[in-house]
Order: C-alpha cells, then structure tokens, then sequence
C-alpha cells in the first residue's frame, strides 16, 4: 500500500533541523531564504508548528534536497530493490485520500490528492508528483513558491496555472514549463476532475 506520510510536529522538526545542521545553515540563514521568520522556523523545528507540506518543500528545496529524498530519508524508506523499478507501496501520499488495503483510491476520489511518484533514487536530482484535483479547486490555498524549475503535463481535464501574476489554460495532453520560485497556483475551474503529472527539479542542483 502507497504511505500515507503523517507526521508529528515534533518528528518532522526534528529531521527538518537534522537536515539544516547537515547543510550548515542557521536557523536565521535558512528563514531568510525561504521567506520565514525566524521565530517561526524554530518552532517548526521545535513541534509547537505544523507546517503546511508545501511549506516543507520550500525548506528541503532551500537546503538541496528534493521532498522525495527528505521524506525517504525521514521514514526510512529502503530504496528499489534493483535501482530502477519503484514498487507500490514506496509511492508517497502527502496529501489527500489514503488509499485502500489494495493500495488503490475510489476512483473518482473524493477529495483531491498529491502523490510523490519517485522515493529517492540514487544520484535522483528530480521528483515527479501525480496531482488529482476534483471540479472547482484549488492544489494549494494560496500562491506558493520555492527554488526550482517545473513541467507539467496535462494527463485529464484541463487546469489554469496562474504565475508571476499571469493566466495560462492547460488542456488535456499539454505541457507548462515554469519558475517555482515565482508565486504560483493551479486550479481546476471547471465541472471535471482534472489529473496532472509534474516534475519538479531543484535549481540547488
């Protein structure tokens, strides 16, 4: 069955600062390049935040690590057995409806989700993310961003991407290329589910 990643406060924060010491940042070094204060990161670091998971990528991405290979790392996921294949059950759900006892989700789902497609690989400087957004929502709350380049692909439906301020339409079969560290948005404005695939590499590569 596909993880479902839960975690306490206090355990995420304790890798999250495992990782910055491991990078040798400090706490007002790293809040300054992802645009937190520094009062906030250490809660985070100490359990009293629970930070939204787009949140944990700005920081993983910010230290040079892809949030396949934090989470890998974090709960001790054993890499594929011959390199290549990635079996079922390391596909990491951060986000949206738990799959059932055979690993699969209702289709259609309920509610939207985001998958991590790729538990880290050896030498993986890139992670691919499945994101299924039911009629009229939103993939976030608000505009997010962090350091990287992105592509997506279109595999159902059609989307609008708002970034750096602008409004493109993906439709079904097309591909976006784009800055993630401009804010950005995607929703799904019409009366369809839509389902897209995006690759997401780090520019700390």
């Amino acid at each position: 069955m596909p993880r479902h990643i839960i975690h306490q406060p206090r355990y995420l924060g304790e890798n999250l600062k495992r990782l910055r010491r491991s990078r040798d940042y400090t706490v007002e070094r790293l809040a300054a390049a992802v645009g937190l204060s520094k009062g906030y990161l250490s809660m985070i670091e100490t359990g009293k935040r629970s930070p939204h998971w787009t949140v944990v990528m700005r920081i993983v991405h910010a230290l040079g690590e892809t949030l396949c290979g934090f989470f890998t790392s974090a709960e001790s996921i054993p890499p594929p057995e011959d390199g290549i294949r990635t079996r079922r059950e390391d596909l990491i759900l951060i986000d949206g409806e738990r799959p059932n006892e055979r690993g699969l989700i209702p289709w259609p789902p309920a509610r939207g989700y985001t998958y991590i497609l790729t538990p880290l690989h050896p030498s993986l400087a890139s992670e691919v993310v499945e994101i299924f957004l039911p009629p009229h929502t939103e993939w976030t709350e608000g505009p997010i961003s962090f350091p990287g380049n992105v592509v997506c692909w279109c595999a159902q439906g059609r989307l609008l991407l708002v970034c750096g301020g602008i409004e493109y339409v993906m439709h079904e079969g097309e591909t976006l290329h784009y800055d993630a560290s401009r804010p950005h948005m995607l929703r799904n404005y019409t009366d369809h589910a839509a389902r897209i695939t995006m690759t997401i590499a780090s520019v700390s590569f």
